[in-house]
C-alpha cells in the first residue's frame, strides 16, 4: 500500500476544467432525485445523520 501513497497525479488545468464540469453534472443529477421526504428523514433520524457526520 505505500507505492500507492506514493503516486501523485498532476493535471493540467484544461483537464481539471473537465473534472469540474463533470462532478458538477453528477452533483446536479444527484439533486434532482432528492424529495422533501428525504430530508423528512433527515430529521426524524438527526441523531444518527449526526453521528454519521462527526464519525
Amino acid at each position: 500500500m505505500k507505492e500507492l501513497d506514493a503516486i501523485t497525479i498532476n493535471f493540467d488545468t484544461n483537464v481539471l476544467g473537465v473534472l469540474n464540469t463533470a462532478l458538477a453534472l453528477v452533483m446536479f443529477g444527484v439533486t434532482l432525485s432528492i424529495s422533501t421526504e428525504d430530508f423528512k428523514h433527515v430529521i426524524k433520524h438527526l441523531k444518527t445523520v449526526l453521528i454519521g457526520v462527526l464519525s
